[in-house]
């Protein structure tokens, strides 16, 4: 499974969420804990060969006890210290392993660790899940389980493994956020996880880095594709356009307050046309290069729009999950009506969630809401909040 798979429900869409904000890591964790039938979820970072251990997140246990692991157990758990030494491929990237892969459960109840620490709070097994493993400094995502919950089996270990992709990216976005400045463009990682196609292009318009969505949708040759001066349309009519809307961003690059221009281009195919914004860099941030950024171009197809994570508007707009899936549904072009029929709301809910919407993003027709919902995650990746 990937970060888009339907399996634990909207969980990868709330790990999404906790890359953008950090204080959404705690209800990632009470997530799992429900999932997994856990009793106590931690996110930990360990260095030096196992033999120092930090607590990034943790859910379940008694603040007390987190004070007891940091005062007496930080810089040794014997699950990882000797797996680090005897055990170093099941804790490669990507690995979930139980506790008694880890360490035999015999050796694991004679240890310190266990009797002072695990047992008085009822936690007697556990499923660990590397997230990353770099330069002796390992990254885990550590659930534990009670005697009468019993212990971690296969499809557990399988479940958590799937999620797995979408915990490390989240938490390595997360972590050089938290570096960032707040000039620094954001890391290629969060360009990877938006589903908009994203380019971002130096002041001349030389494509600089492209996400996945958008090497999969001009990898379609379905109208759109790079050429030596970056983005081309394939009919010169089509191309003109891209070639004057973009001298345009460029030229009101490192302007505050530059609002994003949209160009719909039709598809040879006669599928709903490629919608490109180019949105002008208002600080003119660097990319790794030290290369002037002159404009992002969001490329998307109304199958495109429709699928943007109700993470991002949660996140960057600070609506509710009910506004969102709302929200979701205007995107997409529908009324009103529409929108609160096909999510089995009264017209006047709807409404109501409408005015909610429109003040939370500062916008006043459906339009200009639509708008604005594609464009900030490219105001995200320029250094702003998203909103107007």
């Amino acid at each position: 499974m990937n970060c888009t798979s339907k399996a634990h429900s909207d969980l990868p869409d709330l790990i999404f969420s906790a890359a953008l904000e950090e204080d959404l890591w705690p209800e990632v964790l009470d997530r799992l804990l429900h999932e997994f039938h856990a009793l106590h979820a931690a996110l930990l970072i360990h260095q030096g060969g196992g033999k120092k251990s930090k607590i990034y997140q943790t859910r379940g246990n008694d603040p007390n006890w987190q004070h007891v692991f940091e005062e007496r157990f930080h810089e040794c758990i014997p699950l990882l210290h000797k797996a680090m030494h005897k055990a170093k491929h099941l804790l490669k990237h990507g690995a979930v392993s139980t506790g008694d892969r880890l360490l035999p459960y015999g050796e694991f109840i004679r240890t310190d660790f266990y009797r002072d620490f695990m047992r008085p709070q009822n936690l007697h097994h556990q499923l660990i899940a590397v997230l990353d493993a770099q330069a002796g400094a390992v990254s885990t995502l550590t659930l534990s389980r009670s005697k009468q919950l019993g212990a971690f089996k296969g499809e557990a270990v399988r479940g958590l493994k799937a999620l797995v992709p979408c915990l490390r990216k989240a938490l390595r976005v997360n972590h050089r956020m938290a570096g960032a400045g707040q000039d620094d463009i954001v890391s290629r990682e969060v360009l990877d996880l938006l589903p908009l196609g994203v380019l971002i292009l130096n002041s001349k318009g030389k494509v600089l880095e492209m996400n996945r969505r958008a090497v999969a949708l001009l990898g379609e040759h379905d109208g759109l594709g790079i050429g030596p001066k970056g983005l081309k349309g394939f009919r010169s009519r089509d191309d003109s356009r891209i070639q004057g809307m973009l001298a345009e961003a460029l030229k009101s690059a490192g302007k505050k307050g530059q609002k994003g221009s949209i160009l719909l281009i039709p598809r040879p195919s006669r599928k709903p046309p490629y919608s490109l914004i180019f949105i002008p860099a208002e600080s003119r941030p660097e990319w790794p290069g030290r290369t002037s950024v002159g404009c992002v171009i969001l490329v998307s197809t109304l199958e495109g729009v429709s699928t943007v994570s109700r993470g991002i508007l949660k996140s960057i707009y600070h609506l509710t999950e009910a506004e969102s899936r709302f929200a979701a549904q205007l995107m997409l072009g529908l009324s009103v009506e529409e929108s609160s029929r096909n999510l089995d709301l009264c017209v006047e809910t709807g409404r109501t969630y409408v005015k909610r919407i429109f003040s939370k993003t500062g916008t006043r027709r459906q339009g200009e809401l639509v708008h604005l919902l594609v464009e900030g995650p490219a105001r995200l990746l320029l250094g702003g909040n998203g909103k107007p």
